[in-house]
């Protein structure tokens, strides 16, 4: 078992029903509540974020509702520490957890493989992706490796975001470090000569 999965379970098991149909009244659908709740993937919890807000460690004063982040065969690789007061503050346990719903790009990945073309819908906020029932995907952690997931889709899919706004940030962020140019110099050719 790794840690954020021994963290998230320790929670789990002090976590009372009430602060479970807190975020139930907070507009998060009952089915996604029940099926995060059967697989253990949701608590409450007191944590210490630290102090530049993007890491957390279980036992201190502020409480946050806690989320399994998990890889795309299912097992927890993360924990995410949200605030109800704030929506866009989020804090991870070990950092290892970038994408909330990681199973969206799986069905992404099956539509292209058969040479359909795909939508993958963008969250905001880890609250915008459980309101959204689970449904596409939330980014924790922009990081490189996420935007070069992003990237490679490539033009058959198209990303839907909520607003003008995060539209113009998201194609800012794609834009940087995006597919190589391509020239030709000299004769040379890739591939097997002919």
């Amino acid at each position: 078992m790794t840690r954020a999965h021994n963290v998230l379970t320790a929670a789990y098991l002090a976590t009372p029903f009430a602060a479970i149909a807190r975020v139930e009244a907070m507009g998060v659908p009952q089915a996604l509540l029940a099926q995060l709740t059967g697989a253990g993937q949701v608590a409450a919890g007191r944590v210490a974020v630290s102090p530049d807000g993007r890491r957390f460690e279980p036992k201190g004063a502020d409480a946050r509702l806690l989320l399994g982040v998990t890889d795309p065969f299912g097992t927890v690789i993360d924990v995410v520490a949200l605030s109800s007061t704030c929506e866009d503050d989020w804090a991870l346990l070990t950092g290892h957890g970038d994408v909330l719903g990681v199973a969206a790009f799986d069905a992404v990945d099956h539509a292209l493989a058969t040479e359909r073309p795909a939508r993958l819908q963008l969250h905001a906020t880890p609250w915008d992706w459980l309101r959204g029932g689970g449904e596409g995907i939330c980014v924790l952690d922009w990081n490189r490796g996420v935007l070069a997931h992003l990237r490679s889709l490539g033009e058959r899919v198209t990303l839907m975001v909520d607003g003008a706004a995060m539209k113009a940030r998201l194609k800012a962020m794609l834009a940087r470090g995006g597919v190589p140019l391509v020239s030709a110099s000299g004769g040379a050719v890739l591939g097997r000569a002919g």
